[in-house]
Parts: structure tokens; C-alpha cells; sequence
């Protein structure tokens, strides 16, 4: 079941298994979140992993570190910043 932590933005599945991607959806009539919008990837720890160039994609997929735990998804861009928290089984 989809994470919303604002109607205009989720990520999705949740949990997630090793190897698999997330995706990150902006949800249509929202398109102007997307402008310089980017997904940056935190360890539980608060520790920067990466960061998805999300521009012009409703739909990002997401690589997430092959280890198992809970991994933070902040997506931010010139309207939003939102963060969610994925488990990786």
C-alpha cells in the first residue's frame, strides 16, 4: 500500500524486497512538483546514500541499497519537500 505523506506525492511498495526499485509518484494535475525535482537517498542514520534526478517523471524508479533496513526517500523540489521512510526486506 502506497506511503502518501502529502496527496501529491508517494512511494510505493512498501516494504520493499532486496534488489527491488521503489518508485516515487507525483500524482497527475501536479506536474509543476516535478519542476527540479530530485529523490535523495538516507540510511537510517541520517547518512547520504545517492540522489535520483526525478525532472519531467511523474513516475522515478528508485535503486535502494541491496542491505536490509529502513532507508529514508526525500523528495524535493521547487513547490514540495516530503520524506518517506522504506523498508527494505
Amino acid at each position: 500500500m502506497p506511503q502518501e505523506v502529502s496527496p501529491q506525492v508517494k512511494a510505493y511498495p512498501n516494504p520493499v524486497n532486496r534488489g527491488m526499485q521503489v518508485y516515487v509518484e507525483v500524482e497527475q494535475g501536479n506536474e509543476t512538483l516535478l519542476d527540479n525535482a530530485t529523490v535523495e537517498i538516507y540510511n537510517s542514520l541520517g547518512l547520504y546514500i545517492g540522489k535520483v534526478n526525478a525532472e519531467g517523471r511523474r513516475v522515478t524508479p528508485v535503486d535502494l541499497p541491496q542491505r536490509a533496513g529502513v532507508y529514508i526517500l526525500k523528495f524535493k523540489s521547487n513547490d514540495l519537500e516530503t520524506n518517506f521512510k522504506i523498508i527494505v526486506n
